[in-house]
């Protein structure tokens, strides 16, 4: 067998299993599930002012730029929640709540591509009637089966900071 000298190209996300005992202690998940619906009830409100600006300014042009303020509307939450997670490891929402969204396997912010898969797979539970979401009542450790897919875990943020 010849070995080879190529690299593999890193694309920041793998499908590393979850390195279940660095979050075992519970104090880093429990009540995380009630805190991600409130952040979650805010993010819905931010996005629900900034989609409002976009379509005012549409009427403003009398509808020249309804086809982009469609456009935009539809691709802002997964822009929202994907740049977000991605570069503070939480959304606006998830801030107020005390959630923070990490790498399963490491601890650090999610990938862009960790963060993007998070929330394609979120917005399909949501379109699937939310079933896919009650996945958290059998996961002894409240977590979404986005969570699992994409590696990541949502905790209480205070409690991650204080174990760094």
């Amino acid at each position: 067998m010849s070995q080879s000298n190529e690299k593999p190209i890193d694309v920041g996300f793998t499908l590393r299993p979850q390195d279940e005992s660095r979050f075992d202690d519970p104090v880093f998940w429990e009540g995380s599930v009630l805190k991600r619906l409130f952040g979650y009830i805010i993010d819905v409100l931010a996005l629900a002012v900034i989609s409002t600006g976009i379509w005012i300014i549409a009427a403003l042009t009398l509808g020249l730029l309804a086809p982009i303020a469609a456009i935009l509307t539809t691709i802002l939450p997964f822009a929202y929640h994907t740049l977000f997670i991605s570069q503070r490891g939480q959304t606006i929402g998830q801030r107020f709540a005390g959630v923070r969204v990490v790498d399963a396997a490491t601890g650090d912010n999610p990938s862009l591509i960790q963060a993007f898969l998070l929330t394609v797979l979120f917005y399909v539970s949501l379109t699937l009637a939310f079933v896919p979401l009650l996945y958290i009542l059998f996961d002894p450790r409240d977590r979404f089966l986005h969570d699992i897919l994409s590696n990541t875990r949502a905790l209480n943020a205070e409690t991650l900071a204080k174990s760094n």
